[in-house]
């Protein structure tokens, strides 16, 4: 018997919050920050710490709707609102929270993701 490993999105990430685990799906993820040795993820106006790098989540969440725009940061694409650039093309991502980030030219290739229809 063969031992496949799934290249899709977990259907749930189990996160521990307080004394308790919430399962949270990748579509209802608004952002995920970097915080030092930890990543926060912000959902539905709450904020979840687990012990994990960006590195890592990312590699877990590859065929999400999430995208790495820098760094620190990952948004979920559904929550962009508009992207913006200046005469020199920096570029700034505008969530429909109204939070911003610069997009990191290291990340540039992910925003075909973000602009294919």
């Amino acid at each position: 018997m063969e031992n496949r490993q799934s290249k899709s999105a977990p259907a749930r990430i189990p996160v521990k919050a307080g004394q308790r685990f919430v399962f949270i799906k990748p579509e209802e993820i608004d952002c995920i920050e970097a915080e030092r040795n930890y990543v926060k993820i912000q959902s539905g106006g709450e904020s979840f710490l687990i012990r994990q790098t960006l590195a890592a989540i990312e590699k877990k969440l590859e065929d999400s709707r999430l995208v790495r725009v820098n760094r620190s940061a990952m948004v979920n694409i559904d929550r962009i609102k508009e992207l913006r650039f200046d005469d020199t093309y920096n570029y700034e991502v505008v969530m429909d929270s109204g939070r911003t980030w610069s997009w990191g030219r290291k990340f540039r290739a992910n925003m075909q993701r973000v602009l294919a229809p």
